[in-house]
């Protein structure tokens, strides 16, 4: 009798383990959706990053978006590898030329919210570099594009790809 009273507790454990993780899996599986969509399991296609910044270039309204890509790195994650997967950073540096520092700021936005994967942010530094008179109003005016301000920022690009694929990215493959 108590033999069957043990398997029959242990038989509710394990249910209501079984219910617990099903409750964790959906919760996560929205999670996943949530990081696929951002792109944060796609390769760092360094093609399509000219395209992207071309076109958050023109949605913020700066004058000049210009970057750097170095290398990219594998940084070690216990869980990713656990998985069968690889984190990889890529340190992006901008920079910027605009009108106003507000369009610096619309690019950085675009940057957290627009760009795959994700986009730590290490550094910010704005500098005006023109002066507002009467020859840059004019040009304004005519329509010209005029740099008052100057930026750099400073980011780290973090995406996770299966393991199989980090030997081609790092090895200089298409990406």
């Amino acid at each position: 009798m108590q033999g069957q009273e043990a398997q029959l507790s242990t038989m509710r454990q394990n249910m209501a383990d079984l219910k617990d993780s099903m409750i964790r899996f959906e919760e996560q599986k929205e999670d996943f959706r949530v990081l696929l969509g951002k792109g944060f399991f796609d390769v760092q296609d360094r093609v399509a990053v000219d395209a992207r910044v071309k076109i958050m270039q023109r949605q913020s309204g700066l004058i000049n978006a210009r970057y750097s890509i170095p290398p990219l790195q594998v940084e070690s994650n216990e869980k990713a590898e656990e998985a069968g997967y690889k984190v990889i950073i890529t340190n992006l540096d901008f920079t910027l030329e605009a009108l106003d520092d507000a369009d610096v700021y619309s690019f950085i936005s675009l940057l957290n919210y627009g760009f795959p994967g994700h986009v730590s942010i290490r550094n910010v530094e704005i500098e005006r570099d023109g002066e507002l008179n009467y020859p840059t109003l004019r040009k304004i005016g005519s329509g010209g594009r005029v740099s008052l301000i100057k930026a750099t920022v400073k980011t780290e690009w973090r995406t996770m790809v299966p393991d199989s694929l980090v030997g081609s990215l790092t090895s200089g493959g298409p990406f």
